[in-house]
C-alpha cells in the first residue's frame, strides 16, 4: 500500500477526531456560560423595539402584538416597524394599529421598489429615529416571549455591556423540512452562543438582539455593506467586538427565547441559506471563515473518501471513511442532546439521522456556492 493511499485512508478519521475535540470543547464551555445578571442599582433605560419588514402581511400583526405586550420597568418603551418597500398589504395593516407607543416608518415609495434597499437600511433608519437608550430587534415573522424586554434590559444594568444576543428557535417544527431547520438552528445556536461568550467567534441572530443606541451609531457597522442583502447581525457584531471587546454577552436564559417560523419549501430554504452563506465572501479571512472551512473539509473528506472507496473497492479507504462518518454522527448527537435541551425542542430524535445525512450534503453544497457569485432573492428582491 502506497503512503499516499494510506494518508487518504486515515485523513477523514483524523479530521473527525479533531472535529470531535472542537465540539467537546464547545460543550465544556457551554456548561460554564452564565446567564445570571449581577445585581446593580436600577438604571433609567428607555427602550425601542425596531422591526424591519418587507412583504410580511401574514405575520407582522402577530409580531407587533407580542412587542406591544411588553413592559419596561426601567423607562419608556416604543415599537417601530420600518417598512422596506413592501409590495403587499403590510403597510395597510400596520396603519390600523392604534397605540401611542407604535410608529410606522417607510423606506422609499409605498408599494414601489424605488431604491436598492436592504434589511440593514431599514434597521439603521429605525435606530436613527428611535428614542430609546436600548434598541431591541427581532424579525417580522417572529414572536417575542412575555417579559422579553425586561429580561434583555436586565443585562444592561451592567454599564460595561453594549450588546446582548438572545436565543432563537423554530416554533413547533413539523416534518423533515421543519426539523431540518430546527436542528440546524439549535446546534448553531449553542456553538455561536459559546463562541460569543468566549470571544472565539462572533455569530448571532438579529431575531433576538439588543444593544445600546449610542454604541450602534458610533459603530456605523453597515457603512460599506448596505448592498449586501443579509448580515445585519454579523456585521454589527463584528464591529461591536472591535469597539467593545468585553462588552458582548449571550442571554443564557430559555425564558428569553424568541420563536421564528420555518421556511416553507426546500427551494425557499436553499435561497435563504445561500444568502446567509454568501456573507462569508464579504467578511474576509477570520475565525468564522476558518471554523466553517474546517467543518466543510471534515465533512467533505469522509464523503469523498467513501465515494472513492466504493468506486475502487479499496477497503482501507472505505473503513476509514465509515469510521470518520460514525464518529461525526456520534459527536453531532451529543451536541444536539445538549442543544435541544436548552432550546426545548421535542421529538427531534426521530428525525436526527435523516436530517444529519441531508445536512452534510447541504453544508458541502452551500459551502461551495458561497464562494461563487450565485444570485439569490430576498422577499422578491434580487440580492
Amino acid at each position: 500500500m502506497s503512503s499516499h493511499v494510506l494518508t487518504l485512508s486515515v485523513l477523514p478519521l483524523l479530521l473527525s477526531l479533531l472535529y470531535c475535540g472542537v465540539i467537546v470543547r464547545f460543550l465544556f464551555r457551554w456548561r460554564k456560560v452564565d446567564g445570571k445578571v449581577e445585581a446593580m442599582e436600577d438604571p433609567k433605560l428607555s427602550a425601542s423595539i425596531v422591526v424591519a419588514a418587507r412583504n410580511e402581511e401574514d405575520h407582522i400583526l402577530a409580531c407587533v402584538q407580542s412587542c406591544l405586550q411588553q413592559s419596561n420597568p426601567f423607562g419608556a418603551l416604543e415599537v417601530i416597524v420600518v417598512d422596506d418597500q413592501s409590495e403587499d398589504d403590510t403597510c395597510g395593516m400596520l396603519e390600523a394599529i392604534d397605540d401611542a407607543r407604535f410608529s410606522l416608518m417607510q423606506l422609499g415609495v409605498y408599494r414601489r421598489t424605488t431604491i436598492k434597499g436592504s434589511k440593514k437600511k431599514a434597521i439603521a433608519y429605525g435606530v436613527q429615529h428611535a428614542h430609546g437608550d436600548i434598541i431591541l430587534t427581532t424579525d417580522a415573522d417572529c414572536i417575542v416571549p412575555e417579559g422579553w424586554v425586561h429580561g434583555m434590559l436586565e443585562h444592561f444594568r451592567d454599564p460595561g455591556v453594549h450588546l446582548v444576543c438572545g436565543p432563537v428557535r423554530i416554533a413547533a417544527p413539523n416534518g423533515l423540512l421543519g426539523f431540518f431547520q430546527a436542528l440546524d438552528l439549535t446546534a448553531n445556536g449553542l456553538v455561536n452562543a459559546t463562541g460569543l461568550a468566549y470571544g472565539s467567534h462572533d455569530l448571532c441572530s438579529g431575531a433576538n438582539l439588543a444593544y445600546r443606541r449610542d454604541a450602534f451609531l458610533q459603530a456605523d457597522a453597515y457603512e460599506h455593506n448596505y448592498d449586501v442583502a443579509s448580515g445585519d447581525d454579523v456585521f454589527l457584531l463584528r464591529r461591536m467586538r472591535e469597539l467593545y471587546p468585553k462588552g458582548l454577552r449571550f442571554a443564557h436564559q430559555p425564558s428569553l427565547m424568541v420563536d421564528t417560523r420555518a421556511v416553507e419549501g426546500w427551494a425557499s430554504l436553499m435561497q435563504q441559506r445561500l444568502r446567509w452563506a454568501g456573507k462569508l465572501r464579504w467578511m474576509g479571512l477570520n475565525r468564522i471563515f476558518v471554523l466553517a472551512a474546517f467543518v466543510w473539509l471534515q465533512r467533505a473528506s469522509w464523503l469523498a473518501g467513501l465515494t472513492a472507496g466504493m468506486i475502487t473497492m479499496h477497503r482501507p479507504l472505505i473503513f476509514g471513511s465509515l469510521a470518520a462518518m460514525l464518529l461525526q454522527l456520534a459527536t453531532d448527537t451529543l451536541l444536539q442532546s445538549n442543544a435541544t435541551k436548552f432550546f426545548q425542542l421535542r421529538g427531534w430524535q426521530a428525525y436526527l439521522v435523516p436530517v444529519w445525512f441531508l445536512h452534510n450534503l447541504y453544508f458541502i453544497g452551500t459551502g461551495l456556492s458561497a464562494l461563487l457569485p450565485v444570485s439569490t432573492k430576498w422577499k422578491g428582491r434580487p440580492s
